[in-house]
Formats: structure tokens, sequence, C-alpha cells
């Protein structure tokens, strides 16, 4: 099927070759041809794929631990060949979801964001996924790895639309933290590495686990209840302003408002 496919793009792209030769078109509209028809094309062979979880972290903070997880979602969708791109088909994310908050009391608030979030789950659960094989071909399509010997691939995320269970991260697998000394004021915010939390949080503060399992709940997006500056934020990063110490996109990420993570 996928040959025949194959074939038929083939096809369609000397036919659009030899319109393009014969009217001229603009450039623009040639690469828009060669773009439509890939995509659909791209679709026909590899459908999308998707997978839920739910990341969950636990803190203690002076002898008592505090946790708290978020569920997200993430949505492969095949994207067209471009050319001089060197693939006929790369891999894009969709991410839905939040960061997972956790409250400190007095010493603020903490935040694991959603940077990497389309590979957590994978590199997770990366033993019970495919090796991808280094010769090429059909098994072989990746837009970026997940660790040595995986990549994203047809395969890969097909395998990872029925993993089921839960697993424990390495903390090395978790992305730097947000720090917020005071939770009403994002102007407070620090990035840090979880090994920097007794140094710049307080002593008696250390992380405890972080783990992923997978789930069919839907993600809440609450976390504009939470940080009363969060969707002002948003606005204002949405309309070009690009001040400050991290983007809203990096807490909250929502289908309606078109995030997608390459």
């Amino acid at each position: 099927m996928r040959v025949l496919f194959k074939i038929l793009l083939g096809i369609l792209v000397g036919i659009g070759l030899v319109i393009a030769a014969l009217y001229t078109w603009p450039a623009e509209f040639v690469h828009g041809f060669f773009a439509t028809v890939s995509y659909v094309c791209g679709l026909s062979m590899y459908p999308s794929h998707s997978h839920r979880y739910r990341l969950g972290v636990s803190i203690e903070v002076d002898g008592q631990v505090l946790s708290n997880s978020s569920v997200i979602e993430v949505i492969w969708k095949p994207q067209c060949f471009l050319p001089g791109s060197g693939h006929w088909w790369q891999w894009a994310a969709t991410v839905q979801g939040q960061a997972v908050l956790l409250d400190l009391g007095p010493r603020g608030v903490l935040l694991a964001p959603l940077s990497g979030a389309q590979y957590r789950a994978m590199r997770a659960f990366s033993k019970s996924l495919p090796v991808a094989s280094s010769a090429g071909g059909d098994d072989y399509l990746f837009s970026g790895p997940i660790q040595r010997g995986y990549a994203i691939n047809e395969s890969v995320l097909r395998r990872m639309s029925s993993v089921s269970g839960r697993a424990n991260l390495d903390p090395h697998e978790l992305p730097q933290f947000l720090w917020l000394k005071n939770r009403d004021d994002s102007t407070s915010a620090r990035w840090i590495w979880y090994i920097q939390f007794q140094e710049v949080i307080g002593e008696g503060v250390r992380l405890q686990s972080a783990w992923v399992e997978i789930t069919t709940d839907k993600p809440i997006i609450d976390l504009g209840e939470k940080l009363v500056w969060l969707d002002a934020l948003w606005r204002k990063q949405s309309s070009g302003w690009a001040g400050g110490t991290f983007y809203a996109i990096e807490l909250l990420r929502t289908h309606e408002m078109g995030f997608q993570q390459n």
C-alpha cells in the first residue's frame, strides 16, 4: 500500500513540475503545491498517534512529602516533505496539558514545566519500544532522538500508543524547575535544577521521586486559576512581547492556543 502511495506521489509531483514549467507559476505557488500533495499522501501513509500520561513529582520539605501530578496529552502527526529537508516525512508533536505545581507554603511554589513533554513518556518506557534501524527506510523516519538507539518513527509511535503501566523517571530526565519565591509575582521566578533545591530554596528541600503513568484521563487546565498572572502573561507574550524569565507556553499548552512542539 505504501508503495502505491509513493508511486502516486511521484506522478503528482511530476505533473506539478510540468505545469509549473508551462505556466511559470510563482515559486511560492509551486512550493505550496508540493507541500499540499505531500501532506495528503503523508496522512494516508502515516496516521497520527497519541498517548496521555500523568507526570507525578514528589518533593520532601522539612521531612514532609509534597506530591502533585498533571495529565499531559501528546499527539504526533506526520509532516509534509519540504524540498531540501532530506526527508520525505517528519513527525511533529502537539502537546496539551500544564506544568506540575507544588505549593511549598512560605517557600513559594515549584513548577515542573512542559519542556520536552512530548518525549517524557517515551523515555520512561523506552525499554518497551522497538529499537530504530540504522539502515534507513520507512522505519527510520525521525524528527528527533529519544535516546541512543531509539528514534521517532512509525513503529515507535504505534507501540507507544499501546503502552500501559507506570515507570519511575530518572531525575536527569526532568527539565529545569521553575521556582517562584512569591507565587503571585512572576518576576520572582528563577530556573533551577533539582540538585539546587537546598542551595536555592533552602535546607530540607529535595526531590524525592518523579514518575510517569499512562492514563486515559483528560488533561485538566486550571493553572491560570492558581497563578493569577499567567493568563495576562500569555496574552502579552502572544502579542509579541519577549521579556521575562520564561514563557507562558512552558507552563500551559492547549490545542485551542495552537501550541506545536517540533
